[in-house]
Protein backbone atom coordinates (compact mmCIF):
# COMPACT_ATOMS: atom_id res chain seq x y z
CA UNK A 1 0.00 0.00 0.00
CA UNK A 2 2.74 2.51 1.01
CA UNK A 3 4.22 1.84 -2.51
CA UNK A 4 1.47 2.28 -4.49
CA UNK A 5 0.38 5.33 -3.00
CA UNK A 6 0.16 8.99 -4.68
CA UNK A 7 3.34 11.58 -4.04
CA UNK A 8 2.07 14.94 -3.72
CA UNK A 9 5.37 16.51 -4.68
CA UNK A 10 4.58 20.51 -4.59
CA UNK A 11 3.75 19.99 -0.92
CA UNK A 12 5.59 22.32 0.97
CA UNK A 13 7.41 22.24 4.53
CA UNK A 14 9.33 24.48 6.67
CA UNK A 15 12.57 23.02 7.34
CA UNK A 16 15.69 24.56 8.57
CA UNK A 17 18.80 22.48 7.92
CA UNK A 18 19.65 19.11 5.95
CA UNK A 19 22.41 17.30 7.63
CA UNK A 20 24.64 14.65 5.12
CA UNK A 21 26.31 11.22 5.97
CA UNK A 22 24.86 11.08 9.67
CA UNK A 23 25.91 7.74 12.14
CA UNK A 24 22.86 8.57 14.42
CA UNK A 25 19.61 8.70 14.06
CA UNK A 26 19.06 5.50 12.33
CA UNK A 27 20.98 2.44 10.99
CA UNK A 28 23.74 3.16 8.54
CA UNK A 29 24.55 6.22 6.99
CA UNK A 30 21.64 9.19 6.67
CA UNK A 31 20.45 12.22 5.23
CA UNK A 32 18.71 13.95 8.03
CA UNK A 33 15.81 16.83 7.21
CA UNK A 34 15.38 19.22 10.07
CA UNK A 35 11.59 20.30 10.50
CA UNK A 36 10.96 24.14 11.60
CA UNK A 37 8.46 24.40 14.84
CA UNK A 38 8.17 22.46 17.60
CA UNK A 39 5.72 21.98 20.97
CA UNK A 40 8.21 21.69 23.80
CA UNK A 41 10.63 23.83 25.47
CA UNK A 42 13.36 22.52 26.33
CA UNK A 43 15.82 23.78 28.38
CA UNK A 44 18.47 22.13 27.45
CA UNK A 45 17.66 22.10 23.80
CA UNK A 46 20.26 22.03 21.80
CA UNK A 47 18.81 23.75 18.45
CA UNK A 48 16.83 26.79 19.66
CA UNK A 49 16.35 27.85 16.19
CA UNK A 50 14.23 25.13 15.55
CA UNK A 51 11.63 25.81 18.41
CA UNK A 52 9.61 28.99 16.35
CA UNK A 53 7.64 27.48 13.17
CA UNK A 54 8.97 30.82 11.65
CA UNK A 55 12.11 31.66 10.00
CA UNK A 56 14.53 32.87 12.21
CA UNK A 57 17.43 35.55 11.88
CA UNK A 58 20.46 34.95 14.25
CA UNK A 59 23.53 37.13 14.66
CA UNK A 60 26.77 35.82 14.58
CA UNK A 61 28.57 38.40 16.01
CA UNK A 62 32.41 37.43 15.89
CA UNK A 63 31.68 37.75 11.90
CA UNK A 64 29.89 41.24 11.79
CA UNK A 65 32.09 43.74 10.10
CA UNK A 66 29.87 46.92 10.60
CA UNK A 67 29.12 47.29 7.14
CA UNK A 68 25.32 48.29 8.16
CA UNK A 69 24.77 47.01 4.61
CA UNK A 70 21.36 45.24 6.94
CA UNK A 71 19.89 48.68 8.53
CA UNK A 72 19.78 50.06 4.54
CA UNK A 73 17.66 46.91 3.20
CA UNK A 74 15.36 46.37 6.44
CA UNK A 75 11.60 47.07 5.98
CA UNK A 76 10.52 46.95 9.32
CA UNK A 77 13.50 49.18 10.99
CA UNK A 78 14.44 46.26 12.83
CA UNK A 79 18.19 46.31 13.09
CA UNK A 80 19.79 47.72 15.78
CA UNK A 81 23.47 48.31 16.70
CA UNK A 82 24.08 47.10 19.97
CA UNK A 83 27.07 44.93 21.47
CA UNK A 84 25.35 41.31 21.54
CA UNK A 85 22.36 41.92 19.59
CA UNK A 86 21.97 43.32 15.69
CA UNK A 87 17.79 42.31 15.72
CA UNK A 88 14.80 43.71 17.17
CA UNK A 89 12.38 40.52 17.35
CA UNK A 90 9.54 42.97 18.04
CA UNK A 91 10.25 44.81 15.20
CA UNK A 92 11.20 42.14 12.84
CA UNK A 93 9.23 40.78 9.90
CA UNK A 94 11.31 38.03 9.21
CA UNK A 95 11.75 38.79 5.47
CA UNK A 96 15.56 37.49 5.26
CA UNK A 97 16.60 40.60 3.75
CA UNK A 98 19.61 41.62 6.23
CA UNK A 99 20.99 37.84 6.05
CA UNK A 100 20.86 38.30 2.06
CA UNK A 101 22.77 41.11 1.86
CA UNK A 102 25.05 40.63 5.21
CA UNK A 103 27.96 39.75 2.56
CA UNK A 104 30.07 38.71 5.66
CA UNK A 105 27.77 36.29 6.79
CA UNK A 106 26.96 37.58 10.20
CA UNK A 107 23.08 37.74 9.62
CA UNK A 108 22.25 33.90 9.05
CA UNK A 109 18.15 32.91 8.23
CA UNK A 110 16.91 29.87 9.75
CA UNK A 111 13.70 28.65 7.93
CA UNK A 112 12.11 28.67 4.54
CA UNK A 113 10.02 26.56 2.55
CA UNK A 114 10.65 23.43 0.55
CA UNK A 115 8.78 21.31 -1.52
CA UNK A 116 8.69 17.51 -1.49
CA UNK A 117 10.14 17.50 -4.90
CA UNK A 118 13.38 19.40 -3.73
CA UNK A 119 13.86 17.71 -0.64
CA UNK A 120 14.11 14.42 -2.61
CA UNK A 121 16.43 16.20 -5.07
CA UNK A 122 18.83 17.10 -2.52
CA UNK A 123 18.52 13.26 -0.51
CA UNK A 124 19.21 11.65 -4.16
CA UNK A 125 22.64 13.60 -3.80
CA UNK A 126 23.14 10.54 -0.78
CA UNK A 127 21.55 7.57 -2.32
CA UNK A 128 24.44 5.54 -2.77
CA UNK A 129 25.79 5.90 0.84
CA UNK A 130 22.17 4.32 1.55
CA UNK A 131 22.56 1.69 -0.60
CA UNK A 132 26.18 0.92 0.94
CA UNK A 133 25.42 1.00 4.37
CA UNK A 134 21.44 0.47 4.87
CA UNK A 135 20.82 3.71 5.85
CA UNK A 136 18.19 6.39 4.53
CA UNK A 137 16.54 9.39 5.83
CA UNK A 138 15.53 10.56 9.01
CA UNK A 139 13.37 13.41 9.97
CA UNK A 140 13.85 15.56 12.56
CA UNK A 141 13.37 18.66 13.96
CA UNK A 142 11.87 20.64 15.77
CA UNK A 143 9.23 18.02 15.90
CA UNK A 144 8.17 16.20 12.35
CA UNK A 145 5.26 15.73 13.14
CA UNK A 146 3.93 19.10 13.76
CA UNK A 147 4.21 18.92 9.74
CA UNK A 148 2.32 15.67 9.16
CA UNK A 149 1.20 15.91 5.95
CA UNK A 150 4.51 17.17 4.52
CA UNK A 151 6.40 14.07 6.86
CA UNK A 152 3.88 11.79 5.18
CA UNK A 153 4.43 12.79 1.52
CA UNK A 154 8.35 12.70 2.19
CA UNK A 155 8.50 9.67 3.65
CA UNK A 156 6.08 7.78 1.29
CA UNK A 157 8.67 9.33 -1.50
CA UNK A 158 11.68 7.81 0.44
CA UNK A 159 10.00 4.42 0.62
CA UNK A 160 9.17 4.10 -2.88
CA UNK A 161 13.20 4.73 -3.87
CA UNK A 162 13.47 1.75 -1.35
CA UNK A 163 15.16 3.60 1.33
CA UNK A 164 14.91 3.42 4.91
CA UNK A 165 13.14 5.95 6.97
CA UNK A 166 12.44 7.32 10.61
CA UNK A 167 11.12 9.69 12.49
CA UNK A 168 13.30 11.81 15.78
CA UNK A 169 9.84 12.86 17.90
CA UNK A 170 8.81 13.60 21.17
CA UNK A 171 5.56 12.55 20.27
CA UNK A 172 3.89 15.87 22.05
CA UNK A 173 1.17 15.91 18.78
CA UNK A 174 -1.83 14.14 18.30
CA UNK A 175 -2.90 11.14 17.16
CA UNK A 176 -4.12 12.10 13.29
CA UNK A 177 0.17 13.16 12.86
CA UNK A 178 1.00 9.28 13.82
CA UNK A 179 -1.74 8.10 11.57
CA UNK A 180 0.03 10.17 8.86
CA UNK A 181 3.16 8.99 8.94
CA UNK A 182 2.73 5.28 10.13
CA UNK A 183 2.90 3.48 7.06
CA UNK A 184 5.79 4.69 5.84
CA UNK A 185 8.33 4.70 8.79
CA UNK A 186 10.44 2.19 9.59
CA UNK A 187 11.99 3.32 12.89
CA UNK A 188 10.15 6.04 15.43
CA UNK A 189 12.92 7.76 17.44
CA UNK A 190 11.05 8.54 20.58
CA UNK A 191 12.08 10.42 23.09
CA UNK A 192 11.35 9.99 26.62
CA UNK A 193 12.44 13.24 28.86
CA UNK A 194 11.01 12.51 32.26
CA UNK A 195 8.59 10.37 33.75
CA UNK A 196 6.68 12.74 36.82
CA UNK A 197 4.23 14.86 33.98
CA UNK A 198 4.70 18.11 36.71
CA UNK A 199 8.72 17.91 36.56
CA UNK A 200 8.07 17.30 32.75
CA UNK A 201 5.89 20.68 32.55
CA UNK A 202 8.45 22.29 34.48
CA UNK A 203 11.50 21.75 32.40
CA UNK A 204 10.05 21.45 28.86
CA UNK A 205 6.87 23.77 29.19
CA UNK A 206 4.43 20.88 28.95
CA UNK A 207 3.01 17.87 30.78
CA UNK A 208 3.97 14.37 29.37
CA UNK A 209 0.51 12.75 29.63
CA UNK A 210 0.30 12.93 25.51
CA UNK A 211 3.55 11.98 25.31
CA UNK A 212 2.85 8.49 27.51
CA UNK A 213 -0.38 7.91 25.65
CA UNK A 214 1.38 8.43 21.93
CA UNK A 215 4.19 5.64 23.40
CA UNK A 216 1.22 3.34 24.01
CA UNK A 217 -0.61 3.78 20.70
CA UNK A 218 2.64 2.86 18.86
CA UNK A 219 3.55 0.26 20.50
CA UNK A 220 -0.41 -1.34 19.83
CA UNK A 221 0.28 -0.53 16.52
CA UNK A 222 3.34 -2.24 16.45
CA UNK A 223 5.63 0.13 15.55
CA UNK A 224 9.62 -0.31 15.73
CA UNK A 225 10.66 2.15 18.62
CA UNK A 226 13.76 3.24 20.38
CA UNK A 227 13.11 4.98 23.65
CA UNK A 228 15.61 7.87 23.43
CA UNK A 229 16.84 9.45 26.86
CA UNK A 230 18.54 12.97 26.92
CA UNK A 231 20.12 12.34 30.41
CA UNK A 232 20.39 15.87 31.62
CA UNK A 233 22.33 16.48 35.40
CA UNK A 234 19.95 17.24 38.16
CA UNK A 235 17.17 17.04 35.64
CA UNK A 236 16.22 13.67 34.99
CA UNK A 237 19.17 11.70 36.11
CA UNK A 238 18.04 10.14 39.38
CA UNK A 239 17.40 6.37 40.10
CA UNK A 240 13.90 7.16 40.98
CA UNK A 241 12.86 9.00 37.56
CA UNK A 242 14.92 6.58 35.23
CA UNK A 243 13.53 3.15 37.12
CA UNK A 244 9.77 4.58 36.39
CA UNK A 245 11.30 5.34 32.82
CA UNK A 246 12.18 1.99 32.41
CA UNK A 247 9.08 0.21 34.15
CA UNK A 248 6.83 2.41 31.19
CA UNK A 249 9.20 0.90 28.98
CA UNK A 250 8.54 -2.47 29.73
CA UNK A 251 5.00 -2.33 29.91
CA UNK A 252 4.86 -1.22 26.52
CA UNK A 253 6.48 -4.51 25.35
CA UNK A 254 7.69 -3.29 21.92
CA UNK A 255 11.05 -1.03 22.87
CA UNK A 256 13.79 -2.26 20.40
CA UNK A 257 16.70 -0.19 22.46
CA UNK A 258 16.73 2.68 24.99
CA UNK A 259 19.21 5.18 23.68
CA UNK A 260 21.06 7.46 26.89
CA UNK A 261 22.26 10.73 25.35
CA UNK A 262 24.46 12.27 27.43
CA UNK A 263 24.02 16.07 27.62
CA UNK A 264 26.42 18.70 26.12
CA UNK A 265 26.61 22.19 25.45
CA UNK A 266 26.98 22.00 22.18
CA UNK A 267 24.27 24.77 21.11
CA UNK A 268 24.59 27.20 24.16
CA UNK A 269 26.03 29.51 21.41
CA UNK A 270 23.21 29.18 19.14
CA UNK A 271 21.07 30.66 22.20
CA UNK A 272 23.22 34.37 21.96
CA UNK A 273 22.66 34.41 18.15
CA UNK A 274 19.18 34.56 18.81
CA UNK A 275 19.07 36.89 21.68
CA UNK A 276 17.55 34.59 24.14
CA UNK A 277 19.57 33.48 27.82
CA UNK A 278 20.05 29.37 28.07
CA UNK A 279 17.97 27.87 30.30
CA UNK A 280 20.76 25.64 32.11
CA UNK A 281 24.14 27.76 32.64
CA UNK A 282 25.18 25.92 35.30
CA UNK A 283 24.36 22.30 34.63
CA UNK A 284 27.89 19.92 34.21
CA UNK A 285 28.40 17.24 31.84
CA UNK A 286 27.83 13.70 32.97
CA UNK A 287 30.99 11.31 33.44
CA UNK A 288 31.17 8.23 30.92
CA UNK A 289 31.17 5.90 34.68
CA UNK A 290 27.71 7.71 35.41
CA UNK A 291 26.65 7.11 32.45
CA UNK A 292 27.24 3.28 32.67
CA UNK A 293 25.69 3.22 35.98
CA UNK A 294 22.36 5.04 34.99
CA UNK A 295 22.76 2.06 31.68
CA UNK A 296 22.98 -0.49 34.14
CA UNK A 297 19.44 0.51 35.25
CA UNK A 298 17.83 -0.38 31.47
CA UNK A 299 20.03 -3.60 31.41
CA UNK A 300 18.99 -4.90 34.58
CA UNK A 301 15.51 -4.69 33.50
CA UNK A 302 16.70 -6.67 30.10
CA UNK A 303 16.81 -3.38 27.34
CA UNK A 304 19.96 -3.15 24.94
CA UNK A 305 21.49 -0.25 25.67
CA UNK A 306 23.44 2.47 23.43
CA UNK A 307 25.15 5.25 25.44
CA UNK A 308 25.16 8.23 22.69
CA UNK A 309 22.61 8.21 19.32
Amino acid sequence: MALDAAIDWDRTGNVFNIQRYSLHDGPGIRTILFFKGCGLRCRWCCNPESQDPKPQILFLKSKCIGCRSCARVCPAGAIVFEKDRRIDAAKCVRCGRCAQACMAGALERKGGPMTVREAIREMEKDEVYYSYSGGGVTLSGGEALLQPAFAAEVLKACRRNGWNTAIETALFVGRDALDAVLPYTDLFLADFKLFDSEAHRAYTGQPNDRIRENYRYLAAKGAKIVMRIPLIPTVNDSEQNLRASARFARELGSIEEVDLLPYHRLGVNKYGQLGRPYGLPDVALPGKKRMEELAGIFREMGFAVKIGG
